[in-house]
């Protein structure tokens, strides 16, 4: 039985509702070489994208820096992971080619269509609850090695920056 598609048609005022809950962190999910390219296309449609060189730079000069990569929601330590592998739609730079605005057009791939990033607990029920309310296909995950946050109409639930208060436990007994 093929995954039911996400049905992310949901208004732009539910959305904005959502993005008030989250205290603004609720983003779009774009492709990372996205400022590198002169066009973009998603689920929506093909747009003009106006390219940034400095920024498509700065992205080219980190593809093989996995703190650079790791720190970002929409990439990828394998390009393949960003792309979509059942029609081969993608965004991929390659560190050793240095076009710079790459012609062609930058599709969304596998990169999850929105995403909130987690600052507590707080946001993760709020992304929950929409997404039940919604029936929002998700992703909750930091960044990994493989590829599981990638993931086509989807909606994320982006756990990387979350730093939950380390306590210690002085009464933990440990058995064996």
């Amino acid at each position: 039985m093929p995954r039911k598609l996400a049905n992310l048609n949901v208004p732009e005022s539910v959305w904005a509702s959502l993005n008030e809950k989250v205290s603004g962190r609720l983003h779009a999910g774009r492709p990372y070489g996205l400022p590198c390219f002169e066009t973009y296309q998603n689920s929506t449609g093909t747009f003009p994208n106006t390219p940034d060189s400095a920024r498509c730079a700065t992205i080219q000069s980190g593809l093989t820096k996995s703190d650079t990569l790791v720190a970002e929601f929409d990439s990828y330590h394998s390009a393949s992971f960003g792309s979509c592998m059942a029609t081969g739609e993608h965004c991929t730079l390659s560190p050793s080619i240095l076009e710079n605005p790459k012609q062609g057009t930058c599709h969304q791939g596998s990169v999850p269509d929105y995403y909130v990033e987690v600052a507590g607990v707080e946001d993760i029920q709020a992304a929950l609850g929409f997404a039940n309310e919604h029936d929002l296909p998700i992703i909750i995950t930091k960044n990994t090695y493989k590829g599981r946050s990638a993931t086509t109409n989807t909606f994320r639930i982006w756990t990387q920056n979350l730093r939950p208060e380390i306590k210690l436990d002085e009464q933990l007994t440990l058995e064996g």
